[in-house]
């Protein structure tokens, strides 16, 4: 039996597992919602429980890569048929470099989109943890957020490992991607509205803050993997008050809320 903090930030329950994953399926719940198995006293998200793993991994939104529109194929012909065997033959008889080249042409694009995309999932899954760490480390300090000028310092004792605190995506040897919004040191989780920034990417490194102008793009995929490699759109990570997780382009980014 589970006792879970919901969106609205109060105490529920205690319920089965069983009811917890239905609304995982359902979306009710999510990766940083904090549950306390009956009968202990630590808040964990749901993420960090063996239990939940399986059924989160499974409600995880599908990356559903852009389909582009293929020209019409012309009708064949015996003589069109005799020119591709010949450019078939051709392309053997000069040692196979055009379809080695050809292989190439496909498969670099297809490994840098892949490298890029499993770390857009990994960065959003650390960012994820970090938000579950908020809201632990708020539940135990009446409701209080960490100090903005110690606020990795503070999580790290509700993190078991420090690589959380870094986007496999960032190049740089700092031990933190993220930042935490400067404008909401002192603050009390509940004076903060829902959709004002907690925390984002940022180079300002271990215990860094900022605001808009530290925000950082590193090469990530955005949602439905659409992204020419060759002219790259700006995607930027977020984690909101109300725990969600956010990815905008650059021109969403004045949209978003930084004032309490």
């Amino acid at each position: 039996m589970y006792k879970i903090i919901g969106a609205d930030r109060k105490e529920y329950g205690p319920y089965p597992a069983e009811h917890i994953r239905q609304w995982i399926a359902s979306g009710r719940c999510n990766a940083s919602t904090l549950a306390q198995l009956e009968g202990t006293t630590a808040w964990t998200p749901l993420v960090l429980l063996p239990e939940f793993k399986s059924v989160l991994a499974q409600s995880a939104p599908p990356v559903i890569p852009s389909r582009v529109p293929q020209p019409p194929v012309a009708a064949s012909s015996p003589r069109n048929n005799v020119f591709v065997i010949l450019g078939i033959i051709g392309a053997v008889a000069l040692g196979g470099i055009a379809l080695i080249g050809l292989l190439a042409t496909i498969a670099i694009p297809n490994f840098v989109r892949a490298r890029q995309q499993a770390q857009t999932n990994l960065c959003r899954e650390r960012l994820q943890l970090l938000s579950g760490a908020i809201e632990v480390y708020t539940t135990g300090h009446d409701g209080q957020l960490p100090p903005a000028n110690t606020w990795t310092d503070a999580l790290s004792k509700q993190i078991s490992s420090t690589n959380t605190f870094q986007c496999p995506a960032d190049q740089s040897a700092s031990l933190c991607s993220f930042a935490f919004n400067k404008n909401l040191d002192g603050k009390k989780l509940d004076e903060v509205a829902p959709k004002t920034v907690v925390l984002f990417e940022s180079d300002s490194g271990w215990n860094g803050v900022g605001a808009q102008a530290d925000m950082v793009s590193r090469g990530h995929r955005p949602a439905g993997g659409n992204m020419s490699i060759s002219n790259p759109e700006k995607i930027f990570h977020v984690i909101l008050a109300d725990g969600s997780f956010v990815s905008v382009s650059e021109s969403e980014t004045d949209t978003l809320r930084w004032e309490p």
